[in-house]
């Protein structure tokens, strides 16, 4: 081939390129909201005791330097209307430690609580990247609540009950974005 036709289907493809990031929305799951800032570093010392405690008694080592997310999961029965079994409901908690990255993921961990009292307890341990997917509005079906970007794809930490879930498939569906990473643009 020469240099003629190299340049012309480098120039074709950087065409393509641009229409496509002009053009393309980047498609997400009905309901799903996506950001990098959901992550909040955890400053409240006993909170963040309450983490490191359940991290070393799971035999994990971890810095100081937690961010967190949490959200509250469907409860496994509906709720009465005078909430009298709202104590049902789980918050899960995806706490990472930025203290320890391998690459553009760290140690992410998932916490479940019942109440506000009651300590995080450990139910799932991956590494992923900072961004993080979760589901605006649980409604009555099931699936993945809340998931992590994990190198070009993403995995599920807690189904919308509040259970471990990295068997289900993520939440994105965005191969623009992913496309263009790969691409370095």
């Amino acid at each position: 081939m020469n240099k003629d036709k190299i340049a012309l289907l480098f120039s074709a493809f950087m065409m393509i390129a641009a229409i496509t990031l002009l053009t393309a929305r980047p498609g997400y799951a009905d309901g799903v909201t996506d950001t990098s800032r959901a992550y909040v570093k955890v400053e409240q010392d006993g909170l963040l005791n309450a983490y490191l405690i359940s991290l070393a008694d799971a035999g994990e080592s971890a810095t100081d330097n937690l961010y967190a997310f949490r959200i509250q999961a469907a409860p496994p029965i509906p709720v009465n209307e005078d909430n009298s079994n709202a104590d049902k409901r789980i918050t899960v908690h995806a706490i990472q430690d930025r203290g320890q990255p391998r690459g553009a993921e760290y140690p992410t961990y998932v916490f479940a609580t019942r109440n506000a009292n009651e300590d995080p307890a450990l139910i799932y341990k991956t590494h992923a990247g900072t961004r993080i997917f979760f589901l605006d509005e649980i409604g009555s079906k099931s699936g993945c609540l809340l998931s992590a970007e994990q190198g070009y794809s993403d995995i599920c930490l807690a189904d919308i009950h509040g259970n471990p879930a990295p068997d289900l498939p993520g939440l994105r569906d965005d191969f623009w974005t992913d496309l263009m990473k790969l691409l370095g643009l």
